[in-house]
């Protein structure tokens, strides 16, 4: 999307949600002040379309200028609205203005060459190399050992485990790829534009895959199923929840959880890189 439509889609999403103008300066206490923000996210625009650098470099400088006036407008209402709904969205609208920024800057200055380690920086790099998905006995085994299709109360494959466990591995080989491709481009050359590219969409598929809506829920999923078919036998559940795929299971789900930490720490903290 385009920077000024970007700024004029916050700018109607927030006069919509508090039925008012956005915060603004004022002439001599009277008249609303112009930011400056939408000319200079055209120019912006208008400067990327032709592909003059020149121009982009000066069109990205005029932006940044507007738009850090800007977010020290919007800061000081914010310390001083008294309203709860204008006061949470204007912080909103805040924290939106400074993504832009961030992305208008990435834009230009992504066009430069870096190191994919460099760009990411070291805090994403060490958060990577200490996911234990890529490594961990449990989870590979959790993924591929027959046991697993096993129902505990009956002693013999379940077709509904079996599928849950070919869930699991599905989103595991999908975790290992994303982790591979990551790990691959460390010390590479490349555009810088493209290493957030692929540092994102790699952190994103792991997080994705991995965590509540990937592997970890899956394991809870053969939690469940593994209780089902005990029908409610109380001894039979207290021995399961005793057993070793069970106690198989606490680690997979303590393992992924810190993998989740990781990753979400690592994708919050890419969002805010400027190259």
């Amino acid at each position: 999307m385009a920077f000024v439509d970007q700024w004029k889609q916050m700018k109607a999403k927030y006069e919509s949600s508090v039925k008012d103008k956005k915060p603004s300066e004022k002439w001599l206490g009277v008249f609303r002040k112009s930011t400056g923000i939408e000319s200079a996210c055209k120019d912006l625009d208008v400067a990327i379309a032709k592909g003059s650098r020149e121009n982009c470099e000066k069109a990205l400088t005029n932006l940044k200028k507007a738009g850090e006036t800007y977010l020290t407008t919007l800061d000081k209402t914010a310390d001083t609205e008294t309203g709860p709904l204008k006061q949470v969205k204007t912080k909103t609208l805040r924290a939106n203005l400074d993504d832009m920024l961030t992305e208008a800057h990435n834009a230009i200055k992504g066009l430069d060459s870096g190191v994919f380690d460099q760009v990411v920086g070291p805090d994403i790099m060490s958060r990577v190399m200490g996911l234990k998905f890529p490594k961990d006995a449990y989870i590979k085994s959790f993924a591929s050992n027959d046991a697993f299709k096993n129902s505990y109360t009956t002693n013999a494959p379940s077709g509904e485990l079996a599928s849950i466990q070919a869930d699991f591995a599905k989103k595991y080989r999908v975790c290992l790829a994303a982790h591979s491709m990551f790990m691959a481009n460390k010390g590479k050359a490349m555009q810088k534009s493209e290493i957030l590219k692929v540092a994102k969409a790699t952190l994103v598929s792991m997080f994705d895959q991995s965590g509540r809506e990937g592997m970890l829920g899956i394991a809870r999923t053969w939690e469940a199923q593994q209780a089902k078919e005990t029908n409610n036998q109380k001894e039979v559940l207290a021995k399961f929840l005793k057993s070793t795929p069970y106690q198989v299971l606490e680690k997979v789900g303590g393992a992924l959880n810190d993998d989740a930490e990781k990753l979400n720490a690592s994708i919050a903290k890419l969002q805010t890189i400027r190259v």
